[in-house]
């Protein structure tokens, strides 16, 4: 095979295999929602009769209930509350004899 000819069947062999490998690496990144979402929908302007209620929740799936409306309200909450506050005992109440204290008691 000569040298024109072994170049050429790399390039075509490479062109071919390329869209193949871009599928197979490619991941669709999905951000999930920084708050969980409810939506409810009502029959008419005036919502008070809920015939419907849409939640996305933190995972990001969906929940849909009843039918939908052009009448809605939302109401959110956040998927993350952040980091929680220490301790102020070095026990959990459950484990002391009198009570939360802000000092681990003596055992003996």
């Amino acid at each position: 095979m000569s040298s024109s000819s072994f170049l050429t069947t790399a390039v075509l062999v490479s062109l071919t295999a390329m869209p193949f490998l871009a599928i197979a690496t490619s991941q669709n990144a999905i951000a999930l929602p920084a708050n969980e979402v409810t939506t409810t929908y009502y029959s008419d302007a005036s919502k008070t009769d809920e015939v419907g209620e849409m939640t996305l929740l933190c995972s990001g799936q969906r929940i849909i209930e009843g039918r939908r409306t052009a009448y809605a309200s939302r109401s959110s909450s956040p998927c993350n509350s952040g980091p929680k506050p220490p301790s102020q005992t070095g026990l959990p109440c459950e484990f002391l004899a009198k009570g939360c204290s802000q000092l681990p008691e003596t055992r003996y």
